[in-house]
């Protein structure tokens, strides 16, 4: 899938997601906060929009959040490393310093029963996965 296809994605799976952005080599991965997720621990997901595969990744620290529901996909050291210098990049906005920030106001936006004061970018170069699932 290519990223305008990505883009294109029929309604029934883009209407509960809100998009932070494309990073990575040739922009295949996409970065999204789910509306209204039923995990209400502060996260983004991180989507390869060839193979589909998701990994979420928590706001607060450098760690995967385990979704009881699906196996969560480990990022190669490359990946981790395109991933934190986006969410370190300015944002699209000129409301956000960059990319965490705007994910940040995503989460806090669609997701009120969790919200989640902006702070420093966890260095997710270096994410490991949690020690529990959470749900």
């Amino acid at each position: 899938m290519s990223q305008e296809q990505a883009t294109y994605l029929p309604l029934c799976e883009r209407r509960d997601m809100a998009r932070i952005g494309f990073f990575g080599k040739g922009r295949m991965y996409e970065a999204y906060i789910r509306t209204d997720d039923e995990c209400q621990v502060p996260h983004f997901h991180i989507r390869n929009i060839y193979t589909e595969t998701d990994t979420p990744i928590l706001l607060q620290s450098n760690h995967y959040c385990l979704h009881s529901h699906k196996d969560c996909k480990v990022l190669s050291d490359t990946e981790l490393q395109q991933l934190a210098c986006f969410m370190a990049e300015p944002c699209r906005s000129p409301r956000f310093e960059n990319n965490y920030q705007y994910a940040t106001e995503l989460w806090n936006l669609n997701n009120e029963k969790s919200c989640l004061a902006n702070g420093d970018i966890p260095d997710y170069a270096y994410t490991t996965i949690f020690d529990k699932y959470i749900r």
